[in-house]
């Protein structure tokens, strides 16, 4: 891509992006642990980092509208990798378990769920554009979902429960968010978001053994997870206002313009779907050891050198094969979805041109893109079908 193009991007949401994949990697290493700071700390980056993600998602997919080449894109760059890395996850853990793989492409392996979500999500916007009011449509649905024991699918009650945040993320406009950054670039504002992130981890340590873990999940119905539906709802409608308490905290906090961290944030598929190959099986050793807070600000820190080395291009280069696979055999060749295979630019199908503004509409959260290359590594990684159509409204 053009230098110019690569300035005319918009780094906030890859400076969100970026962080909020670490605390995805630092929540994996930390899961199983029995430590009570590890406990806290997770239920803490649970509160809120996938409705952050989501609602960013939301944002990117504000433009989908399932024409033929965004639905092609949808299929290459999110439905193949999952499928891919389903078989790869049920390999690993035959691999760990000594016994022979277990294939159900229709429960999603370890992290692979979102992916699952993101099609069902993005295939939603069309029809949450036509209500009148989306967001409180979406909260009703979140609330209801979680009645008795859910729908039966623990990732269809996940599409549900989190439904308001993508909701809300289609709401969103570029204007919008620039009038936000610009009306919380003072100290005050800051300094009341690192009061509220600092706040809610107290209260995160304080309740890490009383609120379940399932209802951070929103997998399961009420029913499995608390003592009654009335008790459910309540605290899922308390858990989605504190996930918008502190995503909103954390983009007042997050840096508007490059920092030494933003091409993290243009790469985190890549980590996101490489890391739970590695996590995975050493989830239960990890569950074996006595960890004390020094141990855990260990595991903590080797979780941001992992998403660190798994977002380097080394590793791009080797795994781009799995994560970005050139599927144009799969689509009709005369059909409008084949002509562009889908831009690396955007994990998202959705996605119709290169990352121009403040982002390529329809983009997932977990975008992979190759930086450009200097000349000392030759040329930039060659990305799966930029578009070059431009979509009014879309900047």
């Amino acid at each position: 891509m053009p230098a110019a193009a690569l300035k005319s991007r918009d780094p906030y949401f890859d400076n969100a992006r970026a962080v909020l994949i670490v605390l995805v990697v630092i929540g994996h290493v930390i899961e199983m642990s029995s430590s009570g700071a590890a406990r806290g700390l997770y239920t803490w980056i649970y509160a809120f980092h996938m409705p952050a993600f989501i609602l960013v998602s939301g944002y990117l997919a504000r433009n989908f509208t399932a024409s033929a080449k965004q639905c092609g894109r949808l299929l290459a760059s999110v439905l193949v990798p999952y499928l891919i890395f389903d078989v790869l996850h049920s390999l690993v853990g035959a691999a760990v378990n000594g016994k022979a793989p277990q294939f159900s492409l229709g429960i999603p392996a370890f992290t692979l769920w979102f992916l699952f979500a993101l099609v069902a999500w993005r295939l939603m916007v069309p029809l949450l554009k036509v209500l009148r009011r989306p967001v409180l449509v979406a909260v009703a649905v979140s609330l209801v979902a979680g009645l008795g024991t859910g729908t039966g699918s623990a990732v269809l009650d996940r599409t549900l429960g989190f439904l308001p945040f993508f909701a809300l993320g289609i709401l969103l406009t570029p204007e919008g968010i620039e009038r936000f950054k610009a009306a919380t670039r003072g100290a005050l504002p800051r300094i009341a978001a690192v009061l509220v992130l600092i706040g809610t981890l107290g209260a995160a340590l304080l309740i890490r053994d009383t609120l379940p873990r399932s209802a951070l999940y929103m997998k399961r119905g009420y029913v499995a997870v608390f003592d009654s539906n009335i008790e459910g709802l309540l605290w899922r409608a308390g858990i989605l206002a504190v996930a918008l308490l502190i995503t909103v905290a954390l983009l007042v906090l997050v840096p508007a313009g490059q920092t030494p961290f933003t091409w993290l944030g243009e790469v985190t598929l890549y980590v996101y779907l490489l890391h739970g190959l590695l996590i995975s099986p050493l989830r239960p050793t990890i569950a074996s050891w006595d960890l004390r807070w020094p141990h855990v600000a260990a595991l903590v820190a080797s979780a941001v050198l992992l998403t660190l080395l798994l977002g380097s291009r080394p590793v791009r280069l080797a795994t781009r094969w799995l994560i970005e696979p050139r599927v144009t055999w799969l689509l009709r060749a005369d059909g409008p979805a084949a002509a562009q295979p889908a831009t690396s630019h955007s994990a998202d199908p959705s996605a119709a041109t290169p990352h121009h503004g403040f982002a390529t509409p329809g983009a997932a959260p977990f975008v992979p893109a190759d930086r450009a290359a200097g000349p000392a590594d030759g040329a930039r990684l060659p990305h799966a079908g930029q578009g070059t159509d431009q979509t009014v409204g879309q900047r």
